[in-house]
This record gives structure tokens, C-alpha cells and sequence, in this order.
């Protein structure tokens, strides 16, 4: 996220009986609608997807320049987004 037009947004969503073979679908549709709208101009990449097995939560990490290119890939990626926020890192340093 070198850009500092780029912001992180990360969306949760519920999926019913997720599994690690869902988990892995949901993020490899994350990945190719992101590289879609990349393709059209697009500013977003697809950074991380993880998963709460047990809780039938699935949260899905963002760079982009705003929440609606999310939103966009989500709907691309047919992925449900129960929540859709900008988020900020904090580290040790």
C-alpha cells in the first residue's frame, strides 16, 4: 500500500457451513474479480483473506482508493459483505 491515495478495507462476511475448502473458493473469487477490475482501470488489489472456521466468519483484506471498488469486487467475486469498513495497521515499531 505504497500509494497514498490507497486505503485498507477489510469485509466480513458470514457464510454459512464455512470449511477450508470454501474459505479457499471465497478467496480465490476475491482474487480474480480484483484482477478484473484491475484489468478496467481499477485502483484495488486483493491483499489477504482469513477465516473463522467456528464462527462461520470470513474476513477479506483490501487496498483501494475507496469502499466502492470493494464493494464492486465483492459483488464480482458473488461474495456477501455483512460488513464493509476502512481499517488501520498498527505494529511493534
Amino acid at each position: 500500500m505504497g500509494d497514498a491515495s490507497m486505503k485498507a478495507y477489510l469485509v466480513e462476511s458470514y457464510v454459512p457451513d464455512l470449511d477450508e475448502a470454501v474459505a479457499a473458493r471465497t478467496a480465490s473469487s476475491l482474487c480474480a474479480a480484483t484482477a478484473e477490475l484491475r484489468a478496467r482501470g481499477v485502483t484495488i488489489e486483493f491483499l489477504h483473506s482469513f477465516a473463522v472456521l467456528g464462527d462461520e466468519t470470513n474476513f477479506s483484506l483490501f487496498s483501494a482508493t475507496g469502499p466502492a471498488d470493494v464493494r464492486r469486487a465483492a459483488e464480482l467475486a458473488r461474495v456477501v459483505s455483512d460488513h464493509l469498513a476502512e481499517v488501520t495497521f498498527y505494529s511493534c515499531d
